[in-house]
């Protein structure tokens, strides 16, 4: 006979390593198994606990084992509970799975619980920064009974613990209590979660569960029964570092830890030894999307100069094209009057239709959609998309101003929208605005790794020179277009001392054949830009920045980018940047990666740092180009593509209509009739 207010603990085995294994990224020093069962009554005089310590095993092959019987009697009732457990241990971390029973019967008007409990500590480090994904289940065999003199409950308690102070905010310190006075039938505890940990630090991983069962007075002398199975898991290697954990991509994702994973990551496609990325794409139902388009944004990442370890190239991006009926909706933020929330919208779109129909549907579609979660980006193409807010260079002041972009990408994150026109209209600005905000989702931004934009010496379709086709610049131009991001870190371009011998001084062959525009602050008009001059970017090739058919000039002054489309131009300094080499593939280390929702973290809404609009992208459309390695010998062809043809001539009237010198024809410094006849007569004469 033991006195009720003794509490027996248990601990059925510790395994304590005397040296250090190390498991690839992540080092075991100590591992501990404990199991734990009580039994009370509120007769203490008539209580009596039995234990049979015969159960106990311990196989010291790295699989643990333990067996502990409980049972008591008190005036005709009694209580029960059992706890048996196995611990795991391999290469990516360790599994730890736990069937708990525990049972209460009462004979009389006493009131009697049964508790049974497991747990596990471990203690480990790193040898570098890694990510650690933590995964578990509780799952009963019958509803929790309802408790007459208190809950029957079961407890379920994870905490990360100890590691470096540089990231607090990644240790994980969980509790979840099933209840069947607050919880009523749910038979189900999952939890699932992932925390960086650093090499500078010793964390300790603690997991507990437990299951309580009572009879209260007055109740039913029949038994009160909790049983079920506790599982826990843990993982940490990304061989091909996409983000995606072997375990993921081998087997599958196993949110319940039941051995059926919930999402076939290898029956999509997933491999361990080269990088995935998985997207999945919905549509307006008034857009016409074919898979067609986004297979060529999937053959852009194929190609990508990106190494994995299975010694070929390239990233293979899952891009899915799934439901095209999406309610058809415009996306607003007024920031004058603060209505409409773009952010918002996207919340509710991705909460009513991330996932599959059939997944959205499944009995378990929160689990399924959660484990989705971890995997997949969300993107969708459709719809407007406006904001407006004050000009402040507008005279006089403020202003309201309304301006309509293409789209919004999370940075880094995990959603991106697309607002473009039918995408069947242009296909290649489709392509480009796709990869562009999925570009946004991997960490990119405008200038790469800042927010510069039209930078001379960044070739990508984040770059919005870069992007989108303008009709009026001619063939020359468009077919200049890659659908890339930027290959290499060019040398920097500094806008307050440019040297026309070196241009932008590329080093790298991506940039051959490669061409760039520049507007701003020419010397030729200094009130402001009335054309774009087109440069070619190659390796070694000279630049002649300050337009005076000469490129030995050094130390010129000029802005030839756009770096903020809301506030003055600035003389900066260009970094170039190589975005295959910096994609960010988790989801995970931002607020921007949330379960089910649209964070409030960095995104393209940051007017700070200016959008671009299609408003300003039809003012560079409209302005007359010329290409600066023309050899000027055809007068009447203003754009110097070597054609004439309309874009000659709405080049004339544009330039005409503002004075420019270049409609001066018969250079008599005045633009009169006699300038559109000397204009008509060379252009008819036609090129030698």
């Amino acid at each position: 006979m033991k006195n009720l207010t003794q509490t027996v603990l248990f601990i059925v085995s510790a395994l304590s390593l005397s040296t250090s294994h190390t498991f690839a990224q992540l080092t075991f020093s100590e591992l501990e198994a404990v199991a734990r069962v009580e039994a009370s009554s509120t007769n203490s005089d008539d209580f009596e606990f039995l234990l049979d310590e015969e159960e106990q095993t311990l196989q010291q092959s790295g699989s643990l084992i333990g067996d502990i019987i409980a049972t008591s009697e008190a005036n005709g009732g009694n209580a029960f509970a059992r706890s048996e457990y196995d611990i795991i241990q391999n290469g990516n971390g360790f599994r730890f799975i736990s069937e708990l029973t525990s049972q209460a019967t009462l004979g009389s008007a006493l009131g009697l619980n049964a508790t049974s409990g497991a747990g596990i500590t471990a203690m480990f480090s790193s040898t570098e920064t890694t990510d650690i994904v933590i995964s578990g289940a509780f799952v009963l065999d019958q509803p929790l009974p309802t408790g007459v003199f208190g809950p029957n409950t079961v407890d379920v308690r994870v905490q990360l613990i100890g590691g470096a102070e540089s990231l607090p905010d990644q240790f994980i310190n969980y509790q979840y209590v099933m209840s069947s006075f607050i919880g009523g039938q749910s038979n189900e505890l999952r939890f699932i979660d992932i925390a960086t940990i650093a090499p500078d630090g010793e964390y300790t991983l603690v997991v507990q569960a437990t299951v309580i069962a009572g009879v209260g007075l007055g109740g039913s002398a029949g038994p009160a029964d909790i049983s079920g199975r506790f599982t826990m898991r843990l993982d940490h290697l990304d061989d091909d570092g996409d983000g995606l954990f072997n375990t993921w991509e081998a087997d599958g994702v196993d949110f319940e830890i039941d051995g059926n994973p919930e999402l076939d990551l290898p029956g999509d496609g997933a491999t361990v030894d080269r990088k995935d990325l998985f997207v999945e794409i919905d549509t307006h139902s008034d857009i016409n999307l074919q898979q067609s388009l986004l297979d060529r944004v999937i053959t852009s990442f194929d190609a990508a100069p990106v190494s994995n370890p299975s010694g070929i190239d390239g990233i293979l991006l899952h891009m899915d094209l799934d439901e095209s009926t999406l309610p058809n909706i415009n996306y607003n933020q007024n920031y004058i009057t603060d209505e409409g929330n773009v952010k918002s919208q996207m919340r509710q779109q991705r909460g009513a239709f991330f996932g599959t129909a059939a997944q959205r549907n499944d009995d378990d579609a929160d689990v399924l959609l959660k484990a989705k979660s971890l995997i997949y980006r969300y993107g969708v193409i459709g719809g407007l998309q406006t904001y407006t807010f004050l000009d402040e260079n507008a005279i006089p002041k403020p202003k309201p101003r309304t301006i309509r972009v293409g789209g919004m990408g999370e940075i880094p994150g995990n959603d991106f929208i697309v607002t473009l026109r039918d995408p069947n209209d242009r296909p290649n600005d489709m392509a480009a605005s796709i990869m562009h905000e999925l570009g946004h989702n991997l960490g990119l931004r405008h200038g790469g790794g800042d927010n510069i934009n039209f930078k001379p010496n960044y070739f990508s379709v984040m770059n919005y020179m870069h992007a989108l086709e303008r009709d009026n610049w001619g063939p020359r131009w468009n077919s200049n277009l890659q659908l890339d991001y930027s290959r290499a870190q060019l040398p920097n371009v500094d806008e307050s001392s440019l040297s026309e011998p070196i241009g932008i001084g590329s080093n790298h062959p991506s940039s051959n054949g490669r061409l760039f525009a520049f507007a701003n602050d020419n010397p030729i008009n200094p009130i402001g830009s009335t054309r774009i001059w087109i440069a070619d970017g190659s390796q070694n090739t000279p630049v002649d920045w300050d337009v005076d058919g000469s490129t030995t000039a050094v130390g010129i002054q000029l802005d030839v980018s756009q770096s903020n489309m809301n506030s003055p131009e600035s003389i900066d300094t260009h970094i170039g940047h190589d975005d295959w080499s910096n994609l960010y593939y988790k989801i995970r280390g931002s607020p921007n990666f949330t379960l089910g929702a649209i964070a409030d973290g960095d995104s393209t809404l940051d007017l700070e740092v200016g959008e671009f609009s299609f408003e300003e992208n039809d003012l560079l459309n409209s302005m007359p180009v010329v290409y600066l390695d023309s050899t000027g010998a055809c007068p009447s062809d203003l754009n110097t593509d070597g054609v004439l043809d309309f874009f000659d001539i709405s080049a004339f009237l544009t330039a005409f209509s503002t004075q420019d010198p270049i409609a001066d024809f018969n250079n008599d410094t005045l633009f009169d009739f006699f300038d559109i006849s000397a204009f008509l007569t060379a252009y008819g004469a036609g090129c030698p």
